[in-house]
């Protein structure tokens, strides 16, 4: 069966845990499928315990995106779907609850299928950019905005994200995931003689701003408009240490904004939600790694 207008099923599954913990501590992602668009959300979880409490933001932010209430939640039998809390919270809102057959998880093959995709995204990036498996969140979380925006053998001649909103994505704005880019320094955290650029690793793109989220090569994530990216180039991601604590713990975030415009960003770009804004820490962009006067002199010395 399939759903005639969206929300009318949601397909669920939890994948995990990763050997890997994320740099925001993460060991789990959760998937939520729309079955008529067949587009994919996902966040990234501590603990299975937290997937009653992710559902709840999923649930409240694409019922205020497309007016539609969920009517359908389908998922297997794990015991994160299957607790009192998430029952009690599906028969308050009158959501119906479908479940698959223990040991038949083709059952619930939506989800499956949306989480096994993800993976194999997330592994041919990660082998391809030569990058550290503490980046796994942000791979996967940037595997579902490229899939969002490709075409699937669900949908006739549209992709998930056009189907969802009504209008066909952009996609100037994307580049190739783990590439090194040069993030621009503004005029007010630099002196005169100081580099314009930073070096660093992009990472996909940001949900409530039109920036580009990158790590530069202290560990530390930015986001920023003005950027060039060395799409050839993938050798920053040898050169990006860990915490000095030795844990992956969540990195600082510093807000780099200029005045020029990002091309043609979507609004509902997902970001990683286990990686917050933080006090910006002017070491970042105060100290840059290239000395180059822009991106293309720093690409030939790189070469």
């Amino acid at each position: 069966m399939r759903a005639t207008k969206p929300l009318e099923i949601v397909h669920s599954d939890v994948c995990g845990p990763m050997r890997t913990t994320s740099l925001g501590g993460a060991r789990y992602f959760v998937t939520y499928i729309d079955d008529f668009s067949r587009k994919v959300w996902v966040y990234l979880l501590k603990s299975k315990g937290e997937c009653l409490e992710k559902f709840k933001e999923f649930k409240a932010l694409v019922e205020t995106q497309s007016e539609h209430k969920i009517k359908m939640f389908c998922s297997n039998n794990g015991g994160e779907y299957t607790s009192k809390g998430f029952k009690g919270f599906l028969k308050a809102h009158n959501i119906e609850k479908q479940t698959s057959t223990p040991y038949r998880l083709q059952q619930n093959e939506v989800a499956e299928r949306a989480n096994r995709t993800l993976v194999e995204m997330a592994r041919s990036m990660f082998h391809a950019q030569n990058l550290k498996k503490s980046l796994w969140a942000e791979v996967v979380v940037n595997a579902a905005y490229t899939r969002n925006r490709c075409p699937s053998r669900a949908l006739p001649s549209i992709t998930p994200e056009e189907a969802w909103s009504g209008r066909k994505p952009c996609i100037l704005h994307m580049h190739v995931f783990g590439c090194i880019a040069y993030a621009m320094v503004p005029d007010e955290k630099r002196c005169k003689l100081d580099a314009k650029g930073t070096k660093c690793l992009f990472l996909g793109y940001c949900e409530s701003t039109k920036a580009y989220r990158l790590m530069c090569v202290q560990s530390k994530i930015i986001k920023c408009r003005d950027v060039e990216f060395m799409e050839d180039s993938t050798s920053v991601g040898n050169d990006l240490e860990m915490h000095p604590s030795g844990r992956n713990e969540t990195p600082n975030v510093v807000i780099v904004d200029t005045s020029s415009k990002l091309p043609c960003v979507d609004d509902d770009a997902k970001e990683d939600p286990s990686n917050e804004e933080a006090t910006p820490t002017p070491g970042c962009s105060s100290t840059p790694s290239t000395p180059s006067k822009d991106a293309s002199t720093s690409a030939e010395q790189e070469g």
